[in-house]
């Protein structure tokens, strides 16, 4: 095994990245120690549910550490997360709390850990390539991200002779298996979308004797894409103006018979057989789904009032019947990519009546208008 009698930190460990990188030491014969603030729900060596943007939990945590299992090989700091930004209203709390996680926990827990690294020690990094580029509205976590990679070469730099620390900045890496329109592989120069097996393997090379002439470096893996200049008409790329793409908007949700409750594009309401396709496109459009509601398409010549289900709703515009909104509490998605799983495994246990009502991410000028 290759990390067999190694004892690895790893931070942010409950899903995702963090989760993959666990479970991948853990199969190699490292100790797992893990720390989130969401529960871990699967085999380690040791679990801490705690913040990480509280310096009280960082020194508990620690001092745990260092008392039940003394040195540590390895720490991976890969603990982070979106918060939004100037266009959402990030406030100054929120914006420091992912400083704090991001950029402050890996910092304190370097310190708390320095004179417990095990000879040959190594501290890894996970910054992105938003540290270099960013999208709208994401100025808490690409903050974040570049304070990481600046810390990556300083400690280096300190810590010279004692732990060698190198970043991984990954770029689009799939954590879900999901399954994405092939445009979104082929535009990577790699010919495909990031997985959690390219993050391990860089890491374990990282963390290995086969990288011991590398310190203060940061590896870019994204398949290319920052790589790759793009101007309109160029690699088949082509710029949509927003109002190009509210147009394709409205196309879709006509060419799917979705129909919007209200003003806007909040409940959008779609058949069962429409949904795979209609997530794709909307994808396609870089429109997130944030979240989900359920309702029930009522067959009756009733407004849904009694509806064995629902509390009534809107006739339906594309065929017979009228749809009764469930009560339930919405339903959040982080990514479009989670959807279909989880609606693949609703439908196997709720009637065959009840279809979702996807709530569309859009700027706010679109939502003061219907769709056209």
């Amino acid at each position: 095994m290759k990390f067999a009698n190694k004892k690895v930190i790893i931070t942010g460990a409950a899903q995702g990245i963090g989760k993959a990188l666990a479970e991948a030491f853990k199969a190699e014969g490292a100790t797992t120690l893990l720390i989130d603030i969401n529960p871990i729900t699967y085999q380690a060596d040791f679990i801490y549910q705690g913040d990480l943007a509280e310096e009280s939990i960082l020194k508990d945590f620690s001092e745990k550490i260092i008392t039940q299992y003394g040195q540590i090989d390895y720490l991976i700091n890969n603990a982070c997360y979106m918060n939004g930004g100037i266009l959402s209203g990030c406030t100054y709390q929120d914006f420091l709390t992912i400083q704090k996680v991001g950029v402050a926990a890996p910092y304190y827990l370097t310190l708390l850990l320095k004179d417990h690294f095990a000879p040959g020690a190594a501290i890894v990094n996970m910054t992105s390539t938003r540290a270099h580029q960013s999208q709208p509205n994401t100025e808490s976590y690409t903050a974040a991200k570049g304070g990481l990679s600046a810390l990556t070469h300083s400690l280096a730099v300190s810590l010279a002779g004692k732990v060698r620390v190198n970043s991984i900045a990954p770029g689009w890496i799939d954590t879900t298996a999901g399954h994405f329109p092939t445009p979104d592989h082929q535009q990577h120069l790699a010919g495909r979308i990031g997985t959690p097996h390219d993050i391990i393997n860089t890491t374990f090379f990282l963390c290995s004797k086969d990288s011991a002439f590398i310190t203060g470096q940061n590896i870019t893996l994204d398949g290319g894409m920052s790589k790759l200049m793009i101007y309109n008409g160029d690699n088949g790329w082509e710029y949509q103006s927003p109002k190009e793409v509210q147009k394709k908007l409205d196309q879709l949700i006509h060419q799917y018979q979705i129909q919007p409750v209200g003003i806007g594009y909040i409940d959008c309401i779609t058949s069962r057989k429409n949904i795979v396709e209609f997530i794709k496109e909307v994808s396609a459009l870089k429109i997130p789904i944030t979240h989900l509601t359920w309702w029930c398409h009522c067959k009756s010549s009733e407004n849904g009032s009694n509806c064995p289900h629902g509390m009534g709703g809107p006739i339906n515009q594309y065929g017979d019947g009228y749809f009764s909104e469930i009560q339930s509490d919405y339903i959040p998605f982080e990514s479009n990519e989670e959807i279909l799983p989880f609606l693949q495994n609703e439908f196997a246990k709720l009637p065959k009546c009840f279809v979702p009502g996807f709530w569309l991410k859009v700027p706010d000028e679109w939502r003061n208008s219907t769709p056209s």
